[in-house]
């Protein structure tokens, strides 16, 4: 047996302390995490309380085939995780075992590996080994009140539905998801900025139903992060991978990478005109959330990347930095953006062809690789060398099938009894950085050094032919010594950390609305009217992505089906559009974004489109000119128009112009404005003059004279006006009857 007197490298009451604001669920949440990160099939706990003492007895137990995979990961605080670089475990930052242990006051891990067990005298390690699983024994400080919100807590789990989880006995109770759709909310390969290097798959969210009395939670994998409020919990799985050139040249996932992992790096900055390859070490990575865009590009590579993600663009001296944002695809004779591809993209080649590349070069070649400042030729060359045989032929078979450039010459000994070889030489960094990473020659592939390949290539570029917007992505920050690195074979960079929170407890408030705009454009039809008001759908409804239908689902619970926008063009049409039941939606009732929203996609209109005063469609002519000119009128057209004028100079006390127009998109029949009245063919028609002047044509032309003093259908003025209108028509026929028979108007 091996004692150590330590339990951490840290202060383990300081610790408990700091620990206290998190809530003793935790504990559970952390030990079941790590077991459902494993294969196991089935999950026991158990917490009880200890008679006399303000302590619980806690066993987590599985049935993992593999057990522990490192034991000592149990009292190294912050130990490199396995499952650091992948999304699709929960547990990354590798503490968890470590902030329940600062709560113990004994504990015991048993696993395949061994046995580590810790108590007053500190930290015991045994060769005890299980066959199978692990189990996590404890006494944990817990007050009998924390051991009843622990109990509820537990029961806030979404558990994998192939992993029986039994808590004090029974099972988690399992929940129906009420809705399960896929959205761009995926990890991806970042910088310290989160900017994305990385091919996208996307991500589950799964929508369940609170039960009664509990809080709408954001779940990362079942396991809840923050509670929203909203009407739903959220369970989000992510599953991302990517590509990163290691200094081995090795394409591997980011998802692998590890702090201390050596990539392909490069300057920077130039340094004088050019930028020189560069070993580079990974100094941080964790996962981060950022707004992301899918790349693609003319040679087929595509990438998901955020929007501030910076990519070396131009060419020669003209490269820079620039974001994704910034980015613009080609579009017809409109030229894309253009990125530097610095090397092509593989996998290790284990075929025929690719082991006879490998013996044949390893064996019958040489790597050079000059000194920068070396004056002769190119720093790095790749040379293979042999006679006229069946090996040199295949040599330049295979290179050609695998699109590997070489130059050939011939070279004749003075020694006569030496054949002339045949010399090939890959002479392309490009083309010798991939040949090592494919083939992996065994003898030159470690000679090779990546701070001697020299500048990278000023002119090798792709062009960008599509950018589309892809929502919030769970991404994973990079941070490395050179503040560069090689993604899907392109020219990367990072830049600020911004590190996602050890506690794994909050999100951005912009990561929330991505996820609340995609959960609204799946589950719009399920809203109430009073939900329609509530935070969370409102700040769906001010995402940019939000769906027409959806947004129309929110206006209708909040102001119905029959709603205009309130117009300060036309005062009229308001008050119009209210005497018809449209609901007037002014300024304040919406955010900026959600006006923005509601107005790209028409789902209100303002009031004087919809409701418009004669005023306006006086003066709405377009620059269409639908008028009917005069000698294209007929006789009962021009008859009421006659009558019309001279009305306008007896009513009006001023001379009234009539014009016709031929109006269908208008479904007004008649408007007055600036002293002329304007009547609608389209709407009357030919048989409305045909029927010659009567009570009806009266009618419409007071209606319309009574513009002349308000445009407002509904104030006192246009009622006044009216009233007066009809007294002096009245006076007319009495006083001046001839008016009426000069225009066909009998028994007036």
């Amino acid at each position: 047996m091996v004692v150590d007197t330590a339990w951490f490298s840290v202060d383990k009451e300081g610790l408990a302390k700091l620990l206290a604001r998190k809530g003793k669920e935790f504990v559970v949440y952390e030990l079941l995490q790590n077991a459902w990160d494993t294969d196991a099939k089935r999950v026991d706990v158990s917490l009880v309380p200890i008679n006399g003492r303000p302590m619980a007895a806690l066993i987590v137990e599985d049935d993992d085939p593999e057990g522990f995979q490192d034991l000592t990961h149990a009292f190294t605080l912050f130990a490199e995780s396995h499952k650091k670089g992948d999304p699709e475990k929960r547990g990354r930052f590798n503490i968890g075992e470590k902030l329940v242990l600062a709560l113990c006051d004994i504990a015991r891990i048993e696993t395949t590996t061994g046995t580590v067990y810790f108590d007053k005298d500190g930290r015991h390690r045994s060769l005890h080994k299980r066959e199978h699983g692990s189990s996590f024994t404890a006494e944990i400080r817990m007050t009998r009140d924390e051991l009843k919100a622990v109990e509820v807590a537990v029961q806030k789990l979404i558990p994998p539905t192939i992993v029986d989880t039994i808590f004090n006995g029974s099972p988690l109770a399992k929940r129906t998801c009420v809705a399960r759709f896929k959205a761009h909310l995926n990890s991806e390969i970042a910088d310290e900025e989160g900017y994305l290097k990385r091919i996208l798959r996307e991500t589950l969210i799964e929508v369940y139903e609170p039960f009664e009395g509990e809080a709408a939670s954001i779940y990362e994998m079942g396991i809840p992060v923050v509670e929203t409020g909203d009407k739903w919990h959220y369970n989000v799985c992510i599953a991302p991978e990517t590509k990163i050139l290691r200094a081995d040249l090795t394409y591997g996932r980011a998802l692998d990478l590890n702090i201390g992992d050596a990539l392909v790096g490069f300057d920077e900055n130039r340094s004088g005109a050019r930028r020189s390859f560069r070993k580079s070490l990974v100094t941080h990575i964790e996962k981060i959330l950022r707004p992301s865009y899918r790349l693609t590009f003319d040679d087929g590579t595509a990438v998901v990347c955020s929007k501030d993600h910076q990519w070396l663009t131009g060419r020669g001296k003209s490269r820079k930095w620039m974001t994704t944002a910034a980015m613009v695809p080609q579009i017809k004779a409109k030229p894309g953006s253009r990125i530097a591809k610095l090397f092509d993209v593989w996998a290790s080649d284990t075929s025929y062809a690719g082991g006879y590349l490998a013996a044949s070069v390893d064996g019958e070649g040489s790597l050079f690789q000059r000194n920068v400042y070396n004056p002769k030729g190119k720093r790095t060359e790749l040379m293979f060398s042999q006679c006229d045989n069946e090996m040199h032929d295949q040599v330049r078979l295979f290179l050609n099938q695998a699109g590997i450039a070489y130059r050939s010459s011939r070279v004749t000994h003075v020694s006569k009894k030496q054949r002339p070889n045949n010399r090939l030489n890959i002479s392309s960094r490009k083309d010798i950085v991939k040949f090592l990473g494919k083939y992996r020659p065994a003898r030159l592939l470690p000679k090779f050094n990546v701070d001697m390949l020299g500048a990278i290539n000023t002119k090798d570029t792709v062009r960008l032919v599509k950018k589309e917007f892809l929502g919030i992505q769970t991404v994973m920050a990079i941070e490395t010594t050179t503040h560069t690195f090689v993604a899907e074979g392109l020219a990367s960079h990072n830049c600020q950390k911004v590190p996602l929170n050890s506690d794994r407890d909050n999100v951005t408030s912009g990561w929330l609305q991505f996820l609340r705009m995609h959960v609204l454009n799946q589950m719009h039809y399920k809203i109430s009217k009073e939900e329609a008001t509530q935070k969370w759908v409102r700040d769906a409804s001010a995402d940019a992505d939000v769906t027409p239908v959806a947004l129309e689902t929110v206006m209708t619970h909040r102001f119905g089906k029959k709603r205009v926008i309130y117009d300060p063009t036309d005062l009229e049409g308001n008050k119009r559009a209210a005497s018809e039941g449209y609901t007037v939606v002014t300024g304040g009732s919406l955010s900026r974004e959600e006006w923005y929203n509601v107005k790209r996609d028409n789902t209100m209109l303002p009031a004087g489109k919809v409701t418009p005063s004669s005023q306006l469609l006086a003066t709405s002519l377009d620059g269409v000119d639908d008028t009917v000119p005069e000698e294209k009128w007929t006789a009962a057209m021009a008859q009421i128009a006659d009558y019309a004028r001279g009305l306008g100079g007896r009513l009006l006390d001023g001379a009234v112009s009539v014009q016709i127009v031929n109006r269908f998109r208008e479904h007004h029949t008649a408007w007055y404005g600036n002293c002329v009245l304007t009547f609608n063919l389209a709407r009357l028609g030919h048989a409305w003059f045909n029927d010659g002047i009567r009570q009806e044509v009266d009618r419409l032309i007071i209606h319309e004279f009574g513009h002349h003093f308000s445009a407002d259908h509904l104030s006192k003025e246009y009622h006044d006006a009216l009233c007066k209108l009809g007294a002096k028509l009245t006076e007319l026929a009495l006083e001046t009857p001839d008016f009426f028979k000069r225009h066909g108007r009998e028994g007036a």
